[in-house]
């Protein structure tokens, strides 16, 4: 008399659970977001005044939204031509973003790389000081 085979395993319940896993190891990666304030100054008074007299208009530009590569998002002017401010609230659970400013739709630092912000710590503001087209 020959013996059967031993029985193996089914096959579908160990893949489950190891579909199941990698779900759970996947899931735990994801950073939860939070909200990140950055005040972003710049200088801008190096930069010589427009031919027709025309203050100078002051936008970011970003990789994280609110922030987008497309289009500026307007800083207010708070000295005539040298100095401008904007507030940026975003939610993320990143701890740094990259962005450029940009001066009468000409964006800075053409060729060269992003400015690179790393947020401050939870519950703080980073603030952002920069010299337009100086990295």
């Amino acid at each position: 008399m020959t013996t059967p085979p031993p029985r193996r395993a089914p096959v579908a319940p160990l893949l489950r659970l190891l579909c199941l896993a990698a779900c759970v190891a996947l899931a735990a990666c994801v950073q939860p977001a939070h909200e990140r304030v950055v005040v972003y100054l710049l200088d801008a008074a190096r930069v010589p005044p427009l031919a027709d007299g025309a203050p100078h208009r002051a936008g970011v530009r970003g990789e994280d939204a609110p922030l987008s590569w497309e289009r500026d998002s307007t800083m207010t002017p708070v000295l005539r031509d040298s100095l401008f401010r904007t507030v940026v609230t975003y939610r993320t659970g990143a701890l740094v973003t990259e962005m450029k400013f940009t001066l009468d739709g000409i964006v800075e630092l053409e060729g060269r790389g992003n400015r690179r912000i790393r947020f401050a710590p939870l519950g703080d503001t980073t603030v952002v000081r920069a010299v337009f087209d100086a990295p």
